[in-house]
């Protein structure tokens, strides 16, 4: 029923009446919301469920993270009204690789280029991983150059004709496929790979709306089109100087190059600069998941190949583009989504199940477990222009109170003790942490679990006063016990010159047992001197993990290794990726040390994870966990 709803309506009235009333109908059948999406889906209108519902602010009313206006106009719209799991799909309007990988990825796709890259005839700076790419970039071959194409050399004239006539023109080049990106780029300028990667995409977006046929000559009518936030107010004298500059440059360098009536007009400059402030604010960082080492090395019998590095994570930024869905959610720094690419697309995923009526989040850098707050929030001022006032940025939390803590000097308190500089940013967030009531959370649970959190490392926070708002610098939060904070920051900054020395060796391949011991010795003195959830001794721990991995002591490189998570578990969460990322390390351990059981047991829980942040996409971005899986069954086969 809802599919003839559905179709006679929008051919009648559209897709936006169709969509109103196919929700009114379903309404009153009693059928819920859950229903309505998955027939959505169905209908192959994921991304525009999204968009929709943003519009549904009489139906569903939610509220904003923090007043800053930043991407505020169309993100406070954007809510999770269903209790479930939601996956969201965007196409990328414009993107450019960045400089650094030019010549390992597809300037397309941005995907890793095969041994036959394919590069761009005109002007030989860009490369794709094959014609498919080149061709939607921009790069047509009309029947007279394809005549002309490497591939007809030398081959007989009766194969030729076959070719032709099974590939016409018109349809293996259509012009629908071609999303002309690069053509404006490659009539023998250089000023692509000159000009910033700002500029760069600037110049593609506007190209793409004149293709199209959407932006006028003058670019006056650029910003309603694209409807984006900015923040150039805000900027800073020398970066508004820059971008008056650029501006010029573009748009001279487009008009000679590609766009003749495209002129260096009052109205093109200022609508260029304003494009180039949203894409500061606006632009997504395209990033692919790169592994090191070679677990397949690894025999489950006990063996280890020599000089082989542990199986690890890396993220690799690979280029920049706008997304206009990407643009409508406001930050976190605990989101409650996780972007991901596949190939130039953008995929939003919810992490975990949001309440009705809470906003959908996502992190423009900095989470919480990887900075402490105070960097967080001179981050996201320098970059973005607005404070964070997210929960996590205003209210007390374990993760940010011990990430760069020091310990007691009482060897039997677990309390933390702060710098001036940490002490006076968690003191503007007591107030918040001790009147804030429950009902402000999702989930009184979690309320409860911050509050035992805290209570282990800083007991004395919660039984402060309102008029005693300030936290002492140098003083245990748990005992009350003085530390020489001072002292201790020279001892640990010391035994870090150390252990930066490793880095050299963990990249050449190189370990020994003198080696293992000044590691030993290094962490020794940060775990006197730092709190036990420190994040420095959890980078530590892994860096000791992979030189006794390398050395062939791999009941050391294990215990290194889970010590090391056991700290991330406390400054970030149980299941955040980062402990996916780090269990796939100790799985390559276990399977080395011919540990088959824990190396099954811990594959089950980083597939767990991923799939989580992934779901089944897990697979295609990580190549070799499907490889890994295998390894970990068949090891536990073998050995029962």
């Amino acid at each position: 029923m809802s599919s003839i709803i559905w179709d006679f309506t929008k051919r009648v009235y559209g897709t936006a009446i169709a969509l109103s009333a196919l929700i009114l109908v379903m309404q009153r059948l009693g059928i819920g919301e859950a229903n309505l999406i998955l027939f959505l889906e169905t209908i192959k209108m994921r991304s525009m469920t999204l968009q929709f519902l943003c519009r549904l602010n009489h139906h569903w009313r939610g509220r904003s993270s923090y007043k800053t206006n930043l991407r505020l106009f169309r993100s406070t719209r954007i809510r999770k009204h269903l209790n479930m799991m939601i996956v969201i799909q965007a196409i990328m309007l414009a993107g450019v690789i960045s400089k650094s990988c030019r010549e390992t990825h597809c300037h397309f796709c941005l995907n890793e280029l095969p041994a036959d890259a394919v590069p761009c005839p005109s002007c030989s700076r860009s490369v794709y991983c094959s014609e498919s790419c080149q061709i939607q970039s921009g790069e047509m071959m009309l029947t007279s150059e394809r005549d002309k194409h490497h591939i007809f050399h030398n081959l007989p004239d009766d194969i030729v004709e076959h070719i032709k006539g099974i590939t016409p023109a018109d349809v293996y080049y259509s012009e629908n496929e071609c999303i002309q990106e690069h053509q404006h780029e490659c009539r023998g300028a250089n000023w692509p790979a000159v000009l910033p990667s700002d500029a760069v995409l600037a110049g593609r977006v506007i190209m793409k709306l004149i293709n199209q046929g959407k932006a006028v000559m003058d670019l006056s009518n650029l910003q309603e089109i694209l409807e984006l936030s900015h923040s150039y107010s805000m900027m800073n004298p020398e970066s508004k100087l820059e971008m008056h500059l650029l501006s010029i440059v573009l748009i001279w360098c487009l008009s000679k190059s590609s766009c003749p009536d495209l002129s260096v007009c009052e109205a093109a400059v200022t609508q260029t600069i304003i494009l180039l402030a949203q894409i500061k604010v606006n632009s997504i960082a395209v990033v692919r998941m790169k592994s090191s080492g070679d677990f397949l090395k690894c025999i489950p019998s006990g063996n280890v190949s020599a000089k082989e590095q542990i199986q690890s994570l890396e993220q690799i930024r690979v280029g920049q583009a706008l997304y206009k869905t990407g643009s409508l959610f406001n930050h976190s720094c605990k989101p409650n989504i996780h972007l991901y690419f596949l190939s130039r697309g953008l995929v939003v995923r919810t992490t975990e199940f949001v309440p009705l009526g809470s906003p959908l989040e996502l992190s423009y850098g900095p989470e919480v477990g990887k900075w402490d707050c105070k960097n967080r929030i001179r981050f996201l001022e320098e970059e973005y222009f607005f404070h964070c006032r997210c929960r996590c940025c205003s209210q007390i939390n374990i993760s940010d109170l011990v990430i760069n803590g020091y310990c007691c000097v009482n060897t039997n308190c677990t309390g933390v003790v702060l710098d001036s500089n940490v002490a006076t940013c968690e003191s503007s967030k007591l107030n918040n942490f001790l009147t804030a009531p429950k009902s402000l959370d999702h989930h009184i649970k979690v309320w409860e679990k911050v509050h035992t959190d805290v209570g282990e490392v800083a007991s004395s926070l919660l039984s402060k006063h309102r008029d005693s708002l300030h936290i002492e610098p140098d003083i245990c939060l748990k005992c009350g016990s003085r530390c020489d904070v001072k002292n201790s920051h020279a001892a640990v900054n010391k035994a870090w010159n150390h252990l930066r020395r490793v880095d050299e060796l963990i990249n050449s391949g190189q370990a020994n047992v003198s080696v293992i011991s000044d590691c030993l010795r290094s962490i020794a003195v940060l775990r006197t001197f730092l709190h036990m959830y420190n994040k420095d001794i959890a980078d530590a721990e892994d860096k000791v993990a992979q030189v006794c991995y390398l050395a062939e002591e791999l009941l050391d490189a294990r215990k290194h290794c889970e010590a090391s998570i056991k700290i991330l578990k406390r400054l970030y969460e149980d299941e955040h990726v980062v402990i996916g990322n780090e269990m796939v390390k100790l799985a390559s351990i276990q399977l080395a040390s011919g540990d088959s059981s824990g190396a099954w047991n811990t594959t089950k829980k980083f597939s767990k994870i991923f799939s989580k942040y992934y779901g089944s996409h897990a697979e295609t971005l990580f190549s070799y966990l499907p490889c890994l899986k295998q390894e970990a069954a068949k090891a536990l086969n073998l050995s029962s």
